[in-house]
């Protein structure tokens, strides 16, 4: 921790590093977070909440009073972690905090998504635990969680969800025939839900593994790698946006296997409609 406390502000805190770290003793860390907060050291606070969300450092009862202090804090790291923490907590007093707060994923600011990511996480547990209305939680969570919402709430607000997508997947098969996926894969490894989710495109494999394509990769500079998965970046932004502009983007929000299992399982009817609608599409 203490080493992790040393690096400026400007420095990457790795996940891995963090995962790595041992249970932090809890004196040590209620005494380090108060020394920080006196000073009003910000930097060594976010340290510190990042330590605590990936140890799962017990919570003192002055550490969770801090935490909710925090979900209407005016500085958005320290919000953000907070929302983390609280998001894996089955505390009522900090669960009702985040609940009553009025937060909307929709204003969430951070550049990276973490706040709208986490504060949705810890809205859905709020849920879970009767401490927000369901449907209520849909209205405020970002659609990247719809997945997770769908999973943890079940019921009502798995169908509510379901229609939502139903409405993403409708619009996008609506789309006029200029718009063409880009000739990418996307590729989004499965993780869970305590962490956003990222994902990265590569070129799609050509059809028979055509052994030219391979060798002109093979043959690529530096700067032509970097140019061509720049490209295909782009490609997909360019194409996100326009869904997303079409109100269509639901569709490429990812949602895990077992989390669209969930949404399937409560409408049954509208997963059938979306096969025979995407098994319509011409392919090209």
């Amino acid at each position: 921790a203490d080493i992790l406390l040393e690096m400026g502000p400007d420095q990457e805190i790795l996940l891995d590093n963090l995962q790595a770290m041992k249970l932090v003793d809890e004196d040590a860390f209620r005494k380090r977070l108060d020394d920080a907060r006196a000073i009003g050291d910000v930097h060594k606070q976010y340290v510190l909440l990042e330590i605590a969300k990936e140890t799962d450092a017990p919570l003192s009862e002055n550490i969770r009073d801090y935490l909710i202090s925090l979900v209407t804090s005016e500085v958005e790291r320290l919000r953000t972690r907070a929302f983390g923490i609280i998001a894996k907590s089955d505390d009522g007093r900090m669960l009702r905090a985040v609940a009553d707060s009025g937060w909307n994923a929709a204003g969430a600011n951070s550049e990276n998504g973490f706040e709208a990511w986490y504060g949705s996480a810890a809205l859905i547990q709020a849920g879970k635990f009767g401490h927000a209305d369901g449907q209520g939680i849909i209205e405020r969570i970002s659609p990247q969680l719809y997945g997770h919402a769908a999973s943890i709430l079940g019921g009502h607000v798995a169908r509510a969800i379901a229609s939502r997508i139903d409405v993403s997947i409708q619009r996008a098969a609506g789309l006029d025939s200029g718009l063409v996926a880009p000739s990418i894969e996307l590729h989004a490894p499965l993780g869970d839900w305590t962490h956003p989710l990222r994902f990265s495109v590569s070129d799609r494999d050509p059809p028979g593994n055509d052994p030219s394509s391979s060798r002109r990769r093979l043959a690529e500079t530096d700067t032509e790698f970097q140019e061509r998965h720049r490209r295909n970046y782009d490609a997909f932004l360019a194409f996100r946006d326009r869904l997303t502009k079409a109100q269509a983007h639901i569709v490429l929000d990812h949602l895990a296997l077992n989390d669209f299992a969930a949404i399937v399982a409560f409408a049954p009817e509208m997963a059938d409609r979306w096969y025979e609608l995407l098994s319509s599409l011409s392919k090209t």
